[in-house]
């Protein structure tokens, strides 16, 4: 073989090899391209956490007399930000799992999406009701003197009570004797 012949076998090689890379490098450019845009059309549209907390803060509202929302509290429980949901086509559906959970202080609500993607999640809710009690400014022992500015009238949610409270005295029978005292003392409302 001559110098010429080996010379131009050498070249032809560089350029097949030239040839070779070229190519890769514009199959590897059109597979990033196309992965990128295919990637970009798939990719999920989430569901706000936020908006499925005001769907059942909007049931829960719904539920409550009129005349009580200024007494009552709505305590939904953080989401675990990690969950990722689809976007539901539709207004999600909130409701009970089971019925008579309305009038009970904590339980879960359920809450989901009835059009494709499918799905459903449970929200544990409290429910806080105020009302006006009669409390004491001191601890009492056994035997100790009620007097009129041991009492004092606080607005307590149910959820802090350890019992449930007296609200009307004059109607409970088991403590008649109290309400004497407290009428004595001028603390029960007569109205």
């Amino acid at each position: 073989m001559t110098k010429s012949n080996k010379l131009r076998i050498d070249r032809s090689n560089e350029n097949k090899a030239c040839v070779k890379c070229c190519l890769l490098g514009v199959c590897g450019l059109f597979l990033c391209l196309t992965f990128s845009v295919r990637g970009s059309q798939t990719q999920l549209v989430i569901q706000p956490l936020e908006e499925i907390r005001q769907a059942a803060i909007n049931f829960l509202e719904e539920k409550q007399d009129p005349a009580d929302r200024d007494n009552i509290e709505i305590i939904i429980s953080d989401m675990d930000p990690r969950i990722k949901l689809r976007r539901c086509n539709e207004e999600l559906n909130v409701f009970l799992p089971q019925q008579g959970l309305f009038n009970q202080n904590r339980f879960s609500l359920a809450i989901r999406c009835r059009a494709a993607p499918y799905w459903k999640i449970y929200l544990q809710v409290k429910i806080k009701r105020y009302m006006n009690v009669w409390v004491t400014r001191r601890s009492l022992l056994k035997g100790d003197q009620l007097k009129k500015s041991d009492l004092i009238k606080q607005r307590l949610g149910n959820l802090n009570l350890r019992k449930s409270p007296i609200l009307d005295l004059r109607k409970n029978k088991a403590t008649q004797n109290m309400n004497e005292v407290l009428l004595e003392l001028d603390c029960v409302d007569t109205n």
